[in-house]
């Protein structure tokens, strides 16, 4: 078990050396993606194997990742997400835990601070698509798909084929 501090080294070793690595697309990129994978698995906060990380993923440190999780390209993860095994994440997708805070008229939204952090939980066997955004506290479910550029503010169910902004039930796997 990696130490806490060490957890902070590893993760500023991937944003100093790593996140620039070339991508897994050109010829010999997998093993960057593996490496950056390798090293994010021992600084966050629990991971299994297989981890494959593209080129640019912005991540916190309070992640949980399961095992032969791929996420590619230009990915922001916040803090307080849990996402499963076997879970395809597309490039450009944001995963938020918080907003700012918008109520008071009498101070700037700059100034009024941020929302607590709501978990997002991705459960195992799902796929988010291009530049799709994940809000607070949204579960998706276990085998579901997310569509490119869908922006989910709900939780759905196991199976969901969701797409739009914001994300509807298109139809569910297997049916």
């Amino acid at each position: 078990m990696v130490t806490k501090i060490m957890g902070k080294v590893l993760l500023s070793l991937y944003y100093i050396l790593l996140i620039h690595l070339p991508s897994s697309n050109i010829p010999g990129g997998k093993i960057f993606s593996l490496l950056r994978g390798y090293i994010v698995s021992k600084a966050i906060k629990s991971a299994g194997s297989n981890i494959s990380i593209n080129k640019g993923v912005v991540l916190s440190q309070d992640l949980e990742l399961g095992s032969n999780v791929k996420i590619n390209e230009n990915v922001r993860i916040r803090k307080g997400v849990i996402i499963g095994s076997n879970v395809e994440i597309a490039p450009g997708v944001t995963i938020l835990t918080s907003n700012h805070k918008i109520d008071r008229l009498d101070i700037p939204i700059n100034a009024q601070g941020v929302t607590e952090v709501r978990t997002v939980n991705i459960e195992d066997n799902t796929w988010i698509g291009t530049n799709a955004i994940i809000l607070p506290g949204v579960t998706i479910g276990k085998g579901s798909v997310v569509g490119a550029g869908g922006v989910v503010t709900k939780t759905f169910s196991a199976n969901s084929i969701i797409a739009g902004s914001p994300a509807k039930l298109i139809k569910e796997r297997g049916c």
